[in-house]
């Protein structure tokens, strides 16, 4: 799963947050 980069990189969204940390732990497990 890979975050949405469309986003500003200033900003993150609540949702793209979650998306982030979850694309994070999914590659550290």
């Amino acid at each position: 799963m890979k975050k949405s980069s469309h986003c500003s990189e200033n900003f993150f969204p609540y949702r793209d947050i979650f998306s982030y940390y979850d694309e994070i732990y999914n590659n550290t497990l």
